[in-house]
C-alpha cells in the first residue's frame, strides 16, 4: 500500500504557548500591514528568522528551534516535550518535506489589551492574535510532502534586534492538490446531489485543512464550519468511534474514516478492527475486500467524489494490520501489508 498517505485529522502539530486564554476582540487601535506594505528590512529579517526556525523544525533540530522560542514558551514546554513533538511531526510528514517557502506575512499591533486583528478582506483575509505594545509579526510558510500541502504559521514577538517565537502551528493545508476552498466546493456539489456521506467527509476535510491553530485563522474557516454544522451527520459517522457499520449482512467495528491523497486523487481510508482476525490468519485481504464491496454497494456514489478506497484491518489490541486498495478505475490492487 502506498506509504505516503496521511490521514487528515490524525496529523497536525499543536505547539503553542497559551500566554492568555479567552482572547477578546476588544481594545483600541488594531492595525495590520501585509506583505509588501511592511517595511522591507522588517519583512526580510522576520522571514529570514522564521525560515531558519521552520527549517530546524522540519529537520528535527530541537536544539536550534528550542533556542528560538520565547522565554515564556520555553517555560511552558520542556525541551524533552518539544523534541518529542518535533519527532511526531517529522514522522507524520514521512520525513519528506520539500518546497519550504514563504506564503504571507502580517505585521500587527494593538493598544491596551490583547485581542484579534483582522487583516485583508472578507474572502482571503485572516484574523490573528496580537499583544499590546510593539508591532509583532505573523508569518505563513508552505511546504509539501508527496501527498499533501502543509501550512506552517508562527507568531513572532520582537526581541531586541531579532525575534522570538511566541507560538507556531504546523498542519496539512491541502490533500492531493485540493485546498480548503476547493474541498468545500466539492462538498457543496455532493450535498446538492444528495450524497450525504461524500459531502460530510469532504466538508470535514475542508474544515481540517483550513485550521491554522488558535492564533491564526483564515476568514474562510468559520464559513466552512458553519456549512459543516448545517449538514446532517450520516449514520456511519454519528457518535464516537468505534462505530458499528452493518454492511452486507456483517457488522464492522470502524475506528476511523479519513480522506487521503495519492497521485492527485482523493481517497477514503476505512480503518476497522476484527477480534476474529490476527496476523496468523491469512484472510485479512479477504475481509478487507468484503468490506469494500459491501461499502461500494451501499454507497455507489462514492466514485463521484473519490478515486480509491483503502480498507485497513487492525490486529486486536495493536496498530499492526493489513491494507487493501480498490481503485475506481483499476479495481483491487495486489495485496500488500499496510505500513
Amino acid at each position: 500500500m502506498r506509504n505516503t498517505w496521511i490521514a487528515v485529522g490524525a496529523v497536525g502539530l499543536f505547539l503553542v504557548f497559551a500566554a492568555a486564554m479567552g482572547w477578546l476582540p476588544l481594545g483600541g487601535g488594531p492595525r495590520c500591514l501585509a506583505d509588501d506594505a511592511i517595511e522591507p528590512g522588517v519583512r526580510a529579517k522576520a522571514q529570514g528568522f522564521s525560515k531558519a526556525f521552520f527549517e530546524a523544525v522540519l529537520k528535527r533540530d530541537g536544539e536550534t528551534a528550542y533556542a528560538m522560542l520565547s522565554p515564556a514558551y520555553r517555560k511552558a514546554a520542556s525541551r524533552d516535550a518539544f523534541d518529542a513533538a518535533l519527532a511526531a511531526l517529522t514522522q507524520g510528514g514521512g520525513d519528506a518535506f520539500s518546497k519550504l517557502g514563504p506564503r504571507a506575512i502580517y505585521q500587527v499591533s494593538r493598544e491596551r489589551q490583547p485581542g484579534r486583528v483582522i487583516c485583508g478582506n472578507s474572502e482571503s483575509g485572516v484574523q490573528v492574535n496580537a499583544m499590546p505594545g510593539d508591532p509583532q509579526v505573523h508569518v505563513v510558510y508552505g511546504a509539501a510532502t508527496p501527498a499533501h500541502d502543509w501550512a506552517l504559521t508562527a507568531w513572532l514577538l520582537p526581541a531586541g534586534n531579532t525575534w522570538q517565537v511566541a507560538s507556531f502551528y504546523v498542519t496539512i493545508s491541502g490533500i492531493a492538490g485540493y485546498d480548503a476552498a476547493r474541498l468545500q466546493q466539492l462538498a457543496d456539489v455532493q450535498a446538492g446531489k444528495g450524497h450525504a456521506f461524500n459531502a460530510y467527509m469532504l466538508m470535514s476535510a475542508a474544515s481540517a485543512t483550513a485550521y491554522r491553530g488558535p492564533d491564526f485563522q483564515p476568514i474562510l474557516k468559520p464559513r466552512i464550519d458553519a456549512a459543516l454544522a448545517a449538514l446532517k451527520v450520516p449514520g456511519e459517522l454519528a457518535g464516537n468511534p468505534p462505530r458499528v457499520w452493518k454492511l452486507g449482512g456483517k457488522s464492522y467495528s470502524v475506528e476511523q474514516v479519513t480522506i487521503v491523497g495519492a497521485e492527485k486523487q482523493l481517497g477514503l481510508v476505512i480503518q476497522y478492527r476484527d477480534p476474529a482476525w490476527d496476523l496468523t490468519d491469512p484472510d485479512g485481504e479477504v475481509r478487507n475486500r468484503a468490506l469494500i464491496d459491501a461499502f461500494a454497494k451501499a454507497h455507489p456514489d462514492w466514485r463521484q467524489a473519490f478515486g480509491f478506497i483503502v480498507a485497513r484491518i487492525l490486529r486486536p489490541n495493536e496498530s499492526m494490520g493489513w491494507g487493501t486498495v480498490f481503485d475506481a478505475k483499476g479495481g483491487f490492487a495486489n495485496a500488500a501489508p499496510a505500513p
